[in-house]
């Protein structure tokens, strides 16, 4: 059994096919998925979908690339902090939040900080979107001690850094990037991790893996297991085992029995 410990099942390219996307993942070996909001619009839908499905589970946030209103009356962040104060069912994290080094916006240094500290005050893990920018990531995690853990998504970096987001409680993501041949960093890394510090990921309907590019245009978590096949091949283990063991990291650090 496989867990997709970060996807965007809310996702617009998603609205098709959506419960048949879910379905056919379920075929494949999928059983269960962590999908994470991006901006405010989608927040609700998401928490809709978890009510139907009881296979997924849910993070709420302000991704970087996106627009946001984080001033005045009823602005995002307080939105964010008020929905997830409740405690939502199916909600196990806050996210997907952070920092992009392709963006010139400094204010995406801000919007991060304002919402590592609701996750702090709420004592929820937080999911990270960290691109390029891993060392002051890490720096930045560190000034906020009472964060229960996370999830560095789409993990890239080296294996110092790997190993310094471990120290922090954070675990790190291994999606699509680890099949392509150029990877050759990252699938040192992968291979050095220790068992219990990384989960498998899709990102879909984004990250379409290697073998998949120029055939298909959307990536879906029927995908995973070629993520986990790759992962599998590196650390010279059983896929099923892989499997096994990287659902129960995902269920560690979510605390979550889905």
């Amino acid at each position: 059994m496989l867990i997709d410990a970060h996807c965007h099942l809310a996702a617009a390219a998603f609205d098709p096919d959506r419960e048949a996307v879910i379905e056919a993942a379920r075929t494949n070996g999928v059983r269960a998925f962590v999908s994470a909001a991006t901006d405010r619009a989608s927040w609700v839908p998401l928490l809709a979908l978890a009510q139907r499905h009881a296979e997924v589970s849910v993070c709420l946030g302000l991704h970087p690339w996106f627009e946001h209103r984080c001033e005045g009356e009823d602005n995002d962040l307080d939105a964010l902090e008020r929905l997830l104060s409740t405690r939502p069912a199916g909600v196990v994290a806050l996210g997907e939040c952070g920092v992009d080094a392709r963006s010139r916006d400094d204010a995406q240094w801000a919007l991060f900080e304002a919402q590592l500290g609701i996750a702090e005050r709420l004592r929820l893990p937080v999911v990270v979107h960290c691109v390029r920018l891993n060392d002051q990531v890490a720096q930045r995690l560190g000034r906020h001690p009472r964060l229960p853990g996370g999830l560095i998504h789409a993990f890239a970096g080296s294996l110092q850094q790997a190993e310094r987001f471990l120290d922090a409680g954070f675990l790190l993501g291994i999606g699509g990037a680890v099949t392509f041949d150029r990877a050759q960093k990252l699938k040192r890394v992968v291979a050095a991790l220790p068992e219990d510090g990384f989960v498998l990921e899709t990102d879909s309907p984004d990250m379409l893996p290697a073998p998949l590019r120029g055939r298909e245009q959307r990536n879906t978590p029927s995908n995973l297991p070629l993520v986990a096949a790759e992962v599998a091949r590196l650390r010279g283990v059983e896929p099923a085992c892989l499997g096994e063991t990287t659902s129960a990291n995902v269920r560690a650090l979510f605390r979550s029995r889905r």
